[in-house]
């Protein structure tokens, strides 16, 4: 199975409260480059602090553009693509370089380190692969995430999720009122665990 796309993304925290709604599609310029500009902090307040605002820059990239954590020009490569968005970004926020106050790039070897996707792909298998279903060949274990249908994103993650717990429990056992009981019983059942406590 092939990997999808990967991408390369710079979180920066700034000074000032760019004016711009929760996500901006930043068109592709002479040169080709477009990307993603999202300010959650518009929605969320607590992801900065007042007057201050959190950004993410994001763009699609090959899985297989050559990021490799042991090159010795990783770290300025990754340096270097982000200081090309930040820039493209100033198109749109004015004076942006002089209002980060934290940076952080991260490259589809980010991804594939700290998601344990293969190649740092960001939506499982490529789109135009047959994805796999919640069954498998062994009896009881069933299958679930991005590379299953219906597919990547929080989402389908969690349907994909319902949709196995549906095949081993049975769809009665997931209405409101039986997850409320089997909560209750298993919190009962923790309450008479040991507790280990890890230092």
């Amino acid at each position: 199975m092939r990997p999808s796309a990967s991408a390369f993304m710079v979180t920066l925290g700034l000074d000032i409260v760019p004016d711009l709604p929760a996500m901006t599609f930043l068109p592709r310029d002479e040169a080709g480059f477009g990307m993603a500009i999202a300010v959650p902090s518009v929605h969320d307040r607590s992801l900065a602090p007042e007057g201050h605002a959190a950004v993410a820059l994001l763009r699609l990239a090959p899985a297989d553009a050559g990021w490799n954590r042991a090159d010795p020009s990783y770290k300025a490569r990754k340096r270097a693509e982000g200081d090309a968005m930040v820039a493209a970004a100033s198109r749109l926020i004015p004076d942006l370089e002089r209002h980060i106050t934290t940076r952080q790039e991260a490259s589809a070897a980010t991804f594939a380190r700290y998601a344990h996707t293969s190649a740092g792909s960001i939506y499982g298998i490529a789109p135009d692969q047959r994805r796999l279903t919640r069954r498998s060949p062994i009896p009881g274990l069933c299958l679930t995430g991005a590379g299953v249908f219906p597919g990547p994103g929080v989402e389908a993650c969690v349907i994909s999720g319902r949709l196995a717990a549906e095949a081993l429990l049975g769809k009665e056992s997931l209405t409101p009122e039986s997850l409320r009981n089997a909560a209750g019983r298993s919190a009962a059942c923790a309450s008479t665990l040991p507790v280990a406590q890890m230092g």
